[in-house]
């Protein structure tokens, strides 16, 4: 019964003499690329109104992933597992007992790039004083 099935499944099935080929759909050109996947991630998977991932590929994946996660404020800090549940002894931030632990707690300055100062500096300084 399921052999006669199939058998009247596959017999509308024309194949023709062509090779196989890869489409990548998410790409008008059908052809895979790094930057269509990047454009995916950004159009279909991050929440809107954020900024667009901008991978450097230079820097170790894992770095990326981890910058990447404290733009969107999605990193596991006290507050957040407070949030979600987690039993802690405390919110505060562990270093400076003063402030909840936040995202904005711990990076207080944006991630920037590295910019070469013409008096000879390797990096701008942008330090502020969060107390």
């Amino acid at each position: 019964m399921k052999l006669n099935n199939l058998i009247d499944l596959l017999s509308s099935v024309s194949l023709g003499t062509q090779l196989d080929k890869w489409l990548w759909a998410y790409d008008p050109s059908c052809l895979f690329s790094v930057k269509s996947t990047g454009r995916l991630i950004d159009v279909g998977r991050l929440p809107q109104g954020g900024a667009k991932t901008r991978w450097n590929k230079f820097a170790l994946t894992k770095i990326n992933i981890f910058i990447w996660r404290v733009m969107l404020d999605r990193l596991p800090v006290r507050s957040k597992l407070a949030e979600r549940g987690m039993d802690l002894d405390s919110t505060l931030c562990p270093i400076c007992q003063d402030n909840l632990e936040t995202v904005s707690h711990i990076f207080p300055v944006p991630v920037r790039c590295l910019n070469l100062k013409a008096g000879g500096s390797m990096f701008e300084e942008n330090i502020t004083d969060i107390t």
